[in-house]
């Protein structure tokens, strides 16, 4: 996935969805209303299977950039409750060690297994980032 489109992603999940208003706009359709969009309405659910191209990514990870990862992830995790959008947006920014093309479906793959191992609380569901909320156990 290239980083414009993990961008594009973690600004949709990290705020009230920026893009869609904008998108709406240029083609001259009201914006949309600032209300909880439904389940099935423009939100990126995580948890789901990596494409060909990611795994190929993942897979050229050493263990000491996965550490490197899990320490870049429990940095951005406060000790208060916190968006997973937002957690998951910091990962973006360039970090020495880590590879920029890391897709961001892997952080979110590594949140959750810190999550089962019991380093990081979470309140609902997970996949939702911009509706569940995780920080430092």
């Amino acid at each position: 996935m290239r980083r414009g489109l993990k961008i594009g992603i973690a600004l949709c999940i990290a705020s009230t969805c920026i893009v869609a208003p904008v998108q709406s706009a240029l083609a001259g359709a009201a914006a949309p209303t600032n209300r909880e969009p439904s389940v099935d309405e423009d939100e990126h659910f995580f948890g789901g299977p990596l494409d060909s191209d990611d795994r190929a990514i993942v897979a050229a990870l050493t263990p000491a950039q996965v550490d490197a990862i899990d320490a870049a992830i429990l940095l951005d995790v406060p000790a208060r409750w916190a968006k997973v959008a937002m957690v998951l947006g910091k990962q973006l920014k360039l970090r020495p060690g880590i590879p920029d093309d890391v897709p961001l479906e892997y952080y979110w793959q590594r949140l959750s297994r810190l999550v089962d191992q019991g380093r990081v609380d979470v309140q609902g569901d997970l996949r939702r980032a911009r509706y569940s909320e995780v920080r430092r156990h």
